[in-house]
């Protein structure tokens, strides 16, 4: 976030890279708690300028292992960094995560307000078989949208 920690890119990759993990940078994302206004959004093509600027940066060809995330060489460095443009390039019909929550839901998108409740499906009686048929439900509800809005979440939201 602009003056919060944007001036820490080039640490957290050489953290990266003295440790031998892959950093992944996420733009800043609009969730009901989180206080999110445009004006504190760092879109990841001004981290990767300013990456590139100090350190030169090579995009790398996509693969199975790279979810969402545009990945990239540090050229000097070796290390390989990742970034999530969740808002300025969005990429729901990509998305490959079902996410557990610490209260027992499964969310399909990050941007939605809808969880799919599994303690009470369970609490229920519901089988596999019927757990499964809603989740299978959920997720091609949520891949209807081919991408949120900048602000608002998910379209159809």
């Amino acid at each position: 976030m602009p003056g919060v920690n944007d001036d820490e890119l080039a640490d957290f990759v050489r953290f990266g890279a003295e440790r031998g993990i892959e950093v992944r940078f996420i733009e800043f994302m609009p969730f009901r708690s989180d206080g999110w206004v445009e004006k504190r959004l760092v879109p990841c093509s001004e981290m990767m300028t300013r990456l590139g600027e100090e350190f030169g940066l090579t995009e790398l060809a996509r693969n199975g292992d790279d979810g969402v995330a545009r990945r990239y060489r540090v050229e000097p460095l070796g290390t390989i960094v990742g970034f999530i443009s969740s808002l300025s390039h969005p990429f729901c019909t990509g998305r490959n995560r079902l996410r557990l929550t610490t209260d027992d839901s499964i969310k399909t998108c990050l941007f939605r307000a809808s969880e799919l409740d599994v303690e009470t499906f369970l609490d229920h009686g519901a089988g596999d078989t019927k757990l499964r048929d809603e989740m299978l439900r959920a997720v091609a509800f949520n891949r209807s949208p081919s991408r949120h809005g900048r602000i608002t979440g998910c379209a159809g939201r």
